[in-house]
């Protein structure tokens, strides 16, 4: 698949889906399962009229009862991915039609291994975030702002092509005659700072900003900064990429942002906590991941400084 990582197929269980087409009769959704042991079916009905099957097995009489999975009928497009069960979960929460799932291809979220160490790390990363910022750049060029760039809002197709879905929180903006914004857009774990503090006067920096915690989160194979509420998230941020100075504040003219001041000034550590990425990667990582948003500059700016592919 182009640039996407491959999976090893667990060898404890097949499950091999038949399709039967009968005329005149009513759409089910079945599950075929085949595993060693006695297997119980249950068929349970559902609101919409099919059905669904429950296997309980019998290996040991624990008594537990495996997920229900279904199938539709109706015959899989050769060119659709598989998409991971997170990935299609978080998928179906955002509204997403099943046929839109099967053709878009694999979200990036899903490609991230556990185990950093078992991804082929700088090419495919470089493949992945060149499409990304170019990506970028077509949508800030035509002045439109993403707002909620993550890993499971970034498609990779059969071909290794990156494609950049759900412009939901996307908003027009104009850098010459600029408007109040919302700051509550963006992902939590890929939010940038100013939009913690609550600032309303925003650019293409916020995409930057997530775009940077992409890269990082590439190499490092886990998210870099996953807080769990916004005051956690900002002093995240503080401790990776240091303390904002008084000009920083002063630029934000938000009057209770010096609230959220850390108590203890931060040094900026991005180098020495990625220090085991490739040297190439932390010049890019560096400028994303500033602070003010004016030092991010734009995907132009950081496609020319790209990582370079390791010998």
């Amino acid at each position: 698949m182009g640039c996407v990582i491959s999976r090893e197929v667990s060898s404890g269980i097949i499950s091999e889906a038949k399709e039967e087409r009968t005329p005149n009769a009513p759409s089910n959704r079945e599950v075929d399962d085949v595993s060693e042991g006695k297997v119980d079916r249950n068929v349970v009905e559902v609101d919409s009229g099919g059905k669904e099957e429950v296997e309980k097995e019998k290996d040991g009489g624990d008594g537990g009862q495996r997920l229900p999975r279904e199938r539709r009928k109706s015959r899989a497009n050769p060119r659709s991915s598989n998409l991971p069960k997170h990935s299609r979960g978080e998928q179906v929460a955002a509204g997403w039609p099943p046929w839109l799932t099967k053709v878009c291809g694999e979200a990036l979220g899903g490609l991230i291994p556990r185990r950093a160490d078992s991804f082929e790390k700088i090419d495919k990363v470089k493949c992945y975030v060149h499409q990304l910022l170019s990506g970028l750049e077509h949508c800030h060029n035509h002045g439109v702002l993403h707002r909620d760039i993550k890993g499971s809002n970034l498609l990779i197709d059969n071909g290794g092509i990156l494609k950049i879905a759900d412009f939901g929180l996307a908003s027009i903006f104009d850098p010459n005659h600029k408007r109040p914004m919302t700051s509550r857009v963006v992902t939590l774990w890929y939010r940038p700072p100013e939009l913690l503090l609550g600032a309303t006067d925003y650019g293409v920096g916020i995409d930057l900003w997530s775009a940077g915690c992409i890269l990082a989160e590439l190499l490092a194979g886990k998210p870099i900064m996953p807080g769990r509420t916004e005051v956690e998230q900002l002093h995240k941020i503080y401790k990776l990429c240091g303390s904002p100075s008084d000009e920083y504040f002063k630029k934000l003219k938000l009057p209770n942002a010096t609230l959220f001041r850390p108590r203890e000034p931060y040094k900026r550590c991005i180098k020495e906590t990625f220090k085991d990425f490739p040297p190439s990667s932390l010049p890019l990582i560096d400028t994303l991941l500033a602070i003010d948003p004016a030092e991010r500059l734009t995907a132009m700016a950081a496609l020319r400084s790209e990582i370079k592919s390791s010998k």
